[in-house]
């Protein structure tokens, strides 16, 4: 299904652009503890997929995952389940029509935020497995990101049907925009980090690393060592 997916979404990005938009933002405060937020905006996809499935099958055009209700209920990527983790609490959930939706929680310290994030799936391609998956590492003074995500170029090449003579330029002028943004708000001034492609922001605590989701180079490049006071 996943395959499929991919196909069809490569299909219909003839058409549209502007694909899909991921932002987290962590508020973090001076104990470790505080906010977790994400938004997910994949208006476009759905507008896509629903022109898509014209070409599937008619075994698969009415399948759950590919129904609006099915996407959106994927794409957040985090259980239900998220009340029950120790240390996660005002969980809030929302979702819009046509696409757009956000959670947020309140994290007692960053092991139970990992806790609640290692709820996603776990990139294959990490070597990660999702036991042992630390995003974030606190120290007081340092705070250490480190999140990278799959190849999507790949999969998205690897489910189009080899006979079509889709190169990977084809496939990313296709697609278009297809970002995850990381905003991370931390409780002090920064004075070092080790990403130089993350940008600060004007009140000097802020710092933002934007992913193209198709430039494999960005992918693996997700991770940042920040010091602060």
């Amino acid at each position: 299904m996943k395959r499929y997916l991919y196909t069809l979404l490569a299909m219909a990005s003839l058409f549209l652009s502007g694909c899909l938009r991921i932002t987290e933002e962590l508020f973090l405060e001076a104990d470790g503890s505080g906010r977790y937020e994400t938004r997910i905006d994949a208006s476009k996809m759905l507008e896509m997929v629903e022109m898509a499935k014209n070409f599937l099958p008619d075994s698969l055009r009415n399948a759950p995952e590919l129904s609006g209700s099915g996407l959106n209920d994927s794409l957040l990527g985090i259980s239900s389940e998220l009340d029950k983790i120790p240390g996660i609490y005002a969980v809030e959930r929302q979702k819009q029509d046509g696409g757009v939706q956000t959670m947020s929680f309140r994290f007692r310290d960053v092991q139970a935020l990992n806790r609640a994030l290692r709820m996603r799936t776990v990139p294959a391609s990490t070597g990660t497995s999702a036991d042992s998956l630390n995003i974030y590492t606190f120290q007081k003074g340092r705070l250490v990101w480190n999140n990278p995500l799959p190849d999507a170029m790949g999969d998205l090449s690897g489910a189009m049907p080899a006979d079509q003579g889709v190169s990977p330029d084809m496939l990313r002028n296709m697609v278009g925009d297809m970002t995850f943004t990381t905003i991370l708000h931390l409780p002090g001034r920064i004075t070092d980090h080790t990403n130089k492609k993350a940008k600060l922001g004007e009140d000097g605590k802020t710092i933002t690393m934007v992913t193209d989701l198709f430039d494999r180079e960005s992918l693996g490049a997700r991770h940042n060592d920040i010091k602060y006071k």
